[in-house]
């Protein structure tokens, strides 16, 4: 028996070199990795986003978000986040410094895990953050086709009917489309899914002046609508909240503190 391989062709591509690895050896590199992305994406955390001034607490946060219970299933079931925390946390300190344009083209390697980031794009375009999208459009359509050039048009589509075929249920989701499916089952999830992204997007329309010219709300707004919402979000997705958690602890750090406890406890 064997699980299907889900992840894009890039992915894949990336993962080729374990593959001359024993299976032990390959995962241990993996796991050094994920663990040497982590750890720096918590240095640039720490420095440039104001967690310094904080001492222990600071510590505590960055803790609780990148070593926190959902987030340690990237270790144990091999998965990507724990990677692509580094570039999302970078994105992020460029901006604070107002490098719009480096910022979404970071960014914008989170398409490898769209569930992440599927609602941020909207909450950007909303806040007039133009030079942001432009990076993340121009990052997106890079990482799409280098994607066509490695497996043609034809390997897309299988890969396409693979996820649709093979993916796991709405129901094993932890956003609100998957209690919603464990319920009325997947056409039900996947409806959620589309009329809770569409009222997030009104909603959104709705607090557009509150939102201009405050971009790393914007940016932890997208992130944490997109979890909430997503057919498809499992515990290790959970890690790239330490973005929301963090722009949170600049104006109330208490109230960031209480929500990486509850989102370990809640697991």
């Amino acid at each position: 028996a064997f699980d299907a391989f889900l992840e894009t062709p890039l992915v894949a591509l990336a993962y080729r070199p374990l593959l001359a690895l024993p299976a032990a050896a390959g995962f241990a590199v993996f796991l050094a990795l994920s663990a040497a992305c982590v750890a720096l994406a918590a240095v640039l955390l720490w420095r440039r986003m104001g967690l310094a001034v904080h001492g222990t607490s600071g510590l505590l946060l960055l803790a609780l978000a990148l070593a926190s219970v959902p987030a340690a299933w990237n270790y144990r079931l091999g998965q990507i986040d724990a990677l692509l925390v580094l570039p999302l946390a970078a994105g992020t300190v460029l901006l604070a410094a107002d490098r719009r344009f480096a910022s979404g083209l970071l960014l914008s390697l989170l398409v490898l895990k769209p569930q992440t980031i599927w609602l941020l794009p909207v909450a950007l375009l909303v806040a007039a953050e133009w030079r942001v999208v432009v990076g993340m459009v121009v990052g997106a359509a890079c990482l799409a086709a280098a994607s066509v050039w490695l497996v043609g048009t034809a390997g897309i589509g299988q890969w396409l009917s693979l996820l649709s075929s093979q993916g796991p249920p709405v129901s094993t989701s932890n956003g609100l489309p998957g209690a919603i499916a464990s319920l009325g089952g997947n056409g039900a999830g996947f409806t959620a899914a589309a009329v809770l992204g569409i009222a997030a997007c009104v909603w959104m329309g709705w607090r557009r002046r509150s939102l201009t010219g405050r971009p790393l709300h914007v940016l932890a707004l997208g992130i944490a609508a997109s979890l909430l919402v997503a057919p498809h979000v499992y515990s290790y997705d959970l890690i790239v909240l330490v973005v929301p958690l963090v722009v949170l602890a600049q104006w109330d750090l208490a109230a960031a503190l209480a929500g990486a406890v509850l989102l370990n406890t809640a697991h």
